[in-house]
């Protein structure tokens, strides 16, 4: 799935139309998840469903905080299967909090699987955890990217993309 991208200037650090988005908050429901040894599935839903009538104010990019597929997730019972690219956004606490590769594994799956439950989305969130966790124990980027086999490509950037898989492979 892909959006067209639009141009965006930023002439400050903070401007006055700033606004957080769905990955914002869901990073927050995993930082609170692990920090409190709760379960995923229930700060992640708990999140989502607390700010269903958030809309930031800044089109073409929001028309609603979350996806229909998403949404339909929070409010239901059902283990999710989105390859979406969410799996990866918000996994940064669970990389950077983390003591052991062996704890990070752990929290990545119990992270991801409530609605990302498929190999591409485990795959991304391992990976971005990964080298995040790497990153702070003071690796440089390219000692990271062989130390998880990562080849960097690059590919020109003219729509954006909302899967795993595309993002990070």
């Amino acid at each position: 799935q892909t959006k067209n991208i639009v141009p965006v200037t930023v002439d400050q650090i903070i401007e006055t139309n700033a606004f957080f988005s769905d990955d914002t908050i869901l990073t927050i429901a995993v930082l609170e998840a692990f920090l409190t040894n709760k379960d995923y599935e229930q700060s992640l839903k708990k999140y989502a469903l607390n700010y269903l009538d958030y809309k930031p104010n800044f089109e073409p990019y929001f028309q609603r905080p979350f996806s229909p597929g998403f949404i339909r997730w929070a409010k239901g019972n059902e283990v999710g299967t989105s390859t979406g690219n969410g799996a990866m956004m918000r996994i940064s606490p669970v990389g950077y909090l983390s003591s052991s590769i062996e704890e990070l594994q752990e929290n990545v799956i119990s992270a991801t699987i409530p609605s990302h439950n498929t190999k591409e989305a485990l795959y991304g969130a391992e990976t971005v955890a990964k080298i995040i966790f790497l990153a702070r124990r003071g690796l440089k980027k390219e000692e990271i990217l062989k130390e998880l086999n990562i080849n960097l490509e690059y590919k020109p950037f003219t729509k954006f993309n909302m899967t795993c898989q595309d993002t990070i492979n």
